[in-house]
């Protein structure tokens, strides 16, 4: 498998095992940086705007490689990468709304917080269902051959 690809490409497909190695590495470097630089993955209290600061740094490192991945698996299952703004764009208005300090105070709740909440987790889902759980298109289809090697366009029985 090639690592710079599965994280920094967007063009071909994926599949379901590679989807979830590239998830798993992600997380585990995004868990990794937050730890080593001192982001508290479940903080008691309003975190300062340096450690928020950070945290959006994290993030919006990450968010291209994500993108990648996501994009990759979407035209497995033969959908447009396009599809991928849903997460980068809730991903941004959180990240904004708790860099400036709106949202994200544990101690203080909003009504914010929870649409946001509720958006991210229901986005997040989604696209963890669709892209974790089903199965890619059969053979060749317009992003490219069958990750797994299914037949080619040209030699599929014609219906």
């Amino acid at each position: 498998m090639n690592f710079t690809n599965l994280l920094l490409g967007f063009d071909g497909r994926i599949s379901r095992q590679q989807f979830w190695i590239g998830f798993a590495v992600l997380t585990v470097v995004e868990l990794g940086v937050r730890l080593a630089l001192g982001v508290p993955l479940f903080p008691q209290s309003m975190k300062p705007f340096p450690v928020r600061l950070t945290e959006a740094g994290i993030e919006l490192v990450t968010l291209y490689p994500t993108a990648a991945v996501l994009i990759k698996r979407l035209h497995d299952r033969d959908q447009p990468g396009i599809y991928v703004a849903w997460v980068i764009g809730i991903s941004l208005v959180v990240l904004v709304a708790d860099l400036i300090g709106v949202t994200g105070d544990p101690n203080n709740t909003t009504w914010l917080d929870w649409i946001l909440a509720f958006f991210a987790i229901g986005i997040g889902l989604a696209f963890l269902i669709e892209l974790g759980f089903r199965r890619g298109t059969d053979g060749e289809n317009r992003y490219g051959p069958d990750p797994l090697g299914g037949p080619a366009l040209g030699d599929r029985e014609r219906t």
